[in-house]
This record gives C-alpha cells, structure tokens and sequence, in this order.
C-alpha cells in the first residue's frame, strides 16, 4: 500500500483533502455524494478516525472509512475516493486547464485539437471549453452577442469507443474523444 500523508498533519493536507471530497461531488456519483459530508468529518475535521490511529497508509484509510461505506459497493466508491485523492494532490484539473488554453493559444487558425477525456470532471472542462473559452462554461460575449471563444466543436457529440474496442480494452469504455477547431481571428 502506497503512503498517504496523515491526515491533519498539516492544514494543507487536510484543506487538499477536503477539495478533493468536494471532487467527489462534482463527479456526480450517486453512491458517493450522500458520504462526502461523512467522510469530511471522519478523516479531515473531527479525528475520530485519527483518534484510533494516525492513517498513513491506504490500508489504514480504508479501515478509517470502512463503517460509512454504502455495502456491497465499497469497492466501487473506494475507487471514487482514491480517484478524488490522485486528481487533487497531482493538481489533474489545473494541468488540464492550463494545456487547453496552452493549446488554443498555439494553434493556428484551422488547427484541430483532439483531446480523450477518461472521467466526467475532465469531460465537462473540455467541453466548457471548447464551448466558452473556459473551463467554468461561463459564456463572455462581444458587442454583438456572439459568444467569444477561440474554438469551434467539429462535432456536436464526443466519439465513444466501440462495443468491439471495449471488449478489447476494458479502459476504453469511459473515453470520450472531442474535436475542436481555431476560429479565425476576428476584428
């Protein structure tokens, strides 16, 4: 089992753990929303899990939150909690925003991005942006009206994988592939 740094050791850590709960609600997993309160309080504010033991591994985590696991599902939500975990500490979602401004900046006009996206949090960053601009679909207009974006979509829809590609890579099943396209610059 890898290290985890033990909860409450330093208050980053715990506000990092925190942000990465919240993830847990932006995903939209109906089986985790209803514990992200729980898990807050069990292992990031209130101790009690800390009390028993300092957590330092992921084994010692799982044993923390085991009694607020939803039964016959805790693999499944387990593997919610690490995913919110490595996105936070590995900072997933600001490398993704700063690629795709990065990206639409260097291309010219006519250049096509193609970005695979593996979870819904990385989804809906691109398609924010390839849609407004932004990876928070906060739409800025021009004089006119016109949404101001530097993109267009090539497709109204995301590319899925194929029935005969999921039985050959079981990971393929969550991607979505999405296209955009550099506008000119206007005026």
């Amino acid at each position: 089992a890898a290290a985890v740094p033990a909860a409450g050791a330093e208050q980053d850590g715990a506000d990092r753990g925190a942000v990465a709960v919240r993830d847990l609600q932006r995903e939209g997993e109906e089986q985790v929303v209803p514990l992200r309160h729980a898990l807050q309080q069990r292992v990031f504010h209130d101790g009690d899990a800390r009390a028993q033991q300092e957590i330092r591994t992921t084994g010692d985590l799982d044993r923390a939150i085991a009694r607020i696991l939803p039964k016959g599902m805790e693999h499944k939500v387990l593997a919610k909690v690490y995913q919110a975990l490595r996105i936070e500490v590995n900072q997933e979602m600001r490398s993704l925003e700063k690629f795709l401004q990065g990206a639409a900046a260097s291309l010219k006009e006519g250049g096509r991005l193609v970005v695979i996206t593996y979870h819904s949090l990385e989804d809906r960053m691109v398609k924010n942006f390839i849609k407004t601009g932004n990876v928070e679909g906060r739409e800025e207009k021009d004089l006119y009206g016109r949404i101001c974006t530097p993109l267009v979509a090539v497709n109204r829809k995301p590319v899925l994988p194929r029935e005969q590609e999921i039985a050959a890579n079981t990971r393929a099943r969550s991607a979505k592939l999405r296209i955009a396209e550099r506008r000119g610059v206007t005026a």
